[in-house]
């Protein structure tokens, strides 16, 4: 019996050693999970965000117009080949003028029946009206004001639309960025000297889309008009950026 006794309570000994030794390494796991935790909350970060505005200007280095004939005659036949003479005309003095093919793009043709409503007639067709529209770029700016009184001399009596713009705004658009961006800077640097405060690296910047740089409409040549007296102006860009720096 006593060797029974002894075995028995060694065992029941050797469960509550092994139940005490589970609980500190528990209180262990706990205790380091809560460090761990403790150490990854940080305290948030001090920021300041300005917005930035940048303006870019440039000439114009092309302009756009729509060049073009209409005609009205009694049938089909007679506009269409009135219209398709007058055109060829058109487009021939376009390049003698140095425009060239490719800067040269039909951009409508339509034919529409023409009908008497007048006195209570009943809509008959009374002719047809041809419509012949190309967009012509042109390159050499000191030229506009004369192509634009050649071509109506030559036959075109819709000239309207004209624009000045650039080829390739990127570059413009990239200036109006690096523009607002230094105002972004000049802001920050303002508002850390009026809050005693030094800046630190960037941690975010954003821009916010700005239209693309809008064409410069330029008077109409009328088709029984002189040269017209056209100035190009300057194109200009925004940009505006979101800067957060990090306040030391």
């Amino acid at each position: 019996m006593n060797s029974r006794w002894s075995i028995g309570l060694g065992i029941v000994v050797s469960v509550l050693l092994l139940a005490v030794l589970a609980v500190q390494l528990t209180g262990v796991s706990l205790a380091r999970a809560a460090a761990s935790t403790a150490s990854t909350v940080q305290e948030p970060t001090r920021e300041i965000t300005v917005t930035g505005v940048g303006t870019a200007s440039a000439q114009p280095d092309i302009a756009q117009a729509s060049i073009g004939v209409q005609v009205i005659s009694p049938t089909v036949a007679q506009a269409t080949q009135e219209d398709e003479a007058r055109m060829a005309s058109v487009i021939a003095k376009l390049k003698e003028l140095g425009v060239a093919a490719k800067d040269i793009q039909t951009s409508d043709y339509s034919i529409f029946p023409q009908r008497n409503f007048q006195n209570g007639n009943s809509g008959q067709v009374t002719g047809y009206q041809v419509s012949n529209t190309a967009q012509v770029t042109i390159r050499d700016l000191s030229k506009v004001s004369t192509i634009l009184d050649q071509v109506t001399q030559a036959g075109a009596n819709n000239v309207f639309g004209v624009t000045f713009s650039l080829e390739n705004p990127a570059q413009l658009q990239s200036e109006a960025i690096d523009n607002a961006v230094a105002d972004a800077q000049s802001r920050a640097n303002e508002l850390a000297k009026a809050s005693g405060v030094q800046l630190g690296e960037v941690v975010s910047i954003s821009q916010v889309v700005a239209p693309t740089p809008v064409p410069l409409a330029a008077a109409s040549a009328q088709a029984a008009g002189g040269a017209v007296p056209i100035q190009p102006g300057t194109i200009k860009v925004n940009a505006q950026v979101q800067i957060s720096y990090v306040i030391k």
